[in-house]
């Protein structure tokens, strides 16, 4: 096992651990103990005791448990259902053996709000919500049970239309105390403030959440799509050209996009070029593809989109009617625009709601941090299981991010304010 400065890759301590795993918390208990002195971390009796604390008692439920946490490592758009259905069954195993195993309890939590459709249409969040609450009645005082609460009650809100954010923002507030430096916390108070339109002090929860975790891909995500949203084009580009130089896919498609916004469709088109036209993972890409060549006026090209994803993805009405539009064409235009418009893809329809919600954190996560994933594949060269590693990992993360000396943030960083004017969103967005 090795720790590293992520910063500037200076390797800081390595040792290795060939041990009986027949207690797993202990070997946990020593590396985050280890790795505490390695960074003079000095802690409180509190973050002692929570180094030595044991999850649960039952290992197998423990496997369960650690099996699914691996599985987020290999969550991908295409298979983003199946991944997270099956995560699903391993919680409710892990559960079903340990009744107490609190942590369990909020993964399973917050895969069921990740598995919810959108409004009405399941039963996903109420079930997210009786295993938060399940998580409280064991540990009442386990922040990342309060952090679930909190991501439920967000959606809950957008859900009924309520834009009743309160109670999310008093479960975030309860969660920091045990959970000051959890990127979660900021994240969600940030998509709150967006819902707000308090957009300066969504930019500041973002930039602090991927200051404290900067894998976080759907920080990274919303912070570009607030900037974008906030017409700060510049900002925008600086966080995507860095991933656009190395060939990813979906920085290609969304410098695109901003340069659409600028009014640049000769770059937006170039940009487009590169990006695969089998990389169709939403269609949002699509709308993009077509107004760049509607802008173009290459409405040979923009009838192509519409003809390449008809019935799939866009809304042929409105897309066949901008092009009679572009053509002068008012009576087929309005004829177009007139004609009922619905999304036949089901599953489509089910995968932008997600989109919109949530962001595209699982689809990018496995085109970035390269230098992350040459560590894991040198990681399974130990003799440790992979799901005790994993388990480790957790462990080690869960202490140190209570514990370590980092800058800790204002206990007013997250307050409840009042709704601002109606109308001062900077941009009309459908992003939540």
């Amino acid at each position: 096992m090795q720790l590293i400065d992520a910063r500037n890759d200076t390797h800081l301590w390595a040792e290795h651990y060939d041990r009986d795993v027949a207690d797993v918390f202990a070997i946990q208990t020593e590396i985050a103990q280890r790795i505490a002195d390695q960074l003079r971390a000095k802690l409180s009796a509190a973050e002692k005791a929570a180094i030595v604390e044991r999850p649960t008692t039952d290992l197998v439920a423990y496997a369960y448990y650690t099996k699914a946490k691996e599985m987020d490592m290999l969550t991908n758009w295409e298979g983003d259902e199946i991944n997270l259905n099956q995560k699903v069954e391993l919680l409710e195993k892990a559960v079903q053996r340990d009744p107490n195993f609190a942590l369990a309890y909020c993964a399973l939590a917050r895969t069921q709000t990740y598995l919810s459709n959108g409004p009405g249409t399941d039963q996903h969040l109420e079930l997210a919500k009786k295993a938060a609450e399940a998580a409280l009645r064991v540990r009442p005082d386990l922040g990342e049970a309060h952090l679930e609460l909190a991501r439920y009650y967000f959606y809950a809100a957008i859900y009924t239309n309520t834009g009743d954010f309160d109670r999310a923002r008093d479960k975030l507030t309860i969660a920091r105390r045990t959970l000051p430096n959890d990127s979660e916390t900021l994240l969600i108070a940030a998509k709150i403030d967006r819902h707000q339109n308090r957009w300066d002090s969504a930019v500041a929860n973002l930039q602090k959440a991927i200051e404290l975790d900067p894998r976080n891909v759907e920080a990274g995500y919303w912070l570009g799509r607030t900037y974008f949203e906030m017409r700060r084009y510049s900002e925008y580009e600086q966080l995507l050209t860095k991933d656009a130089a190395k060939g990813d896919p979906w920085s290609e498609y969304l410098l695109a996009d901003v340069k659409l916004a600028q009014g640049d469709p000769v770059a937006a088109q170039s940009l487009l070029d590169q990006v695969p036209l089998d990389f169709s993972p939403h269609e949002e890409i699509w709308w993009t593809r077509f107004h760049a060549a509607l802008y173009l006026r290459d409405y040979d090209a923009a009838s192509g989109v519409i003809a390449a994803t008809s019935g799939k993805w866009t809304d042929d009405g409105l897309a066949e009617g901008e092009v009679a539009r572009a053509h002068g064409d008012k009576q087929n235009a309005l004829a177009a625009f007139a004609a009922p418009r619905t999304l036949s893809n089901a599953p489509a329809q089910s995968c932008i709601w997600r989109w919109f919600t949530r962001g595209p954190a699982s689809a990018r996560s496995r085109s970035s941090n390269s230098k992350l994933s040459q560590r894991s594949r040198l990681a399974r060269r130990t003799v440790i299981s992979s799901s005790i590693r994993v388990g480790i990992l957790c462990a080690v993360i869960r202490v140190l991010t209570r514990s370590l000396p980092q800058r800790r943030l204002p206990a007013d960083s997250l307050p409840r304010p009042s709704l601002a004017k109606a109308g001062s969103s900077p941009q009309k967005s459908r992003s939540f």
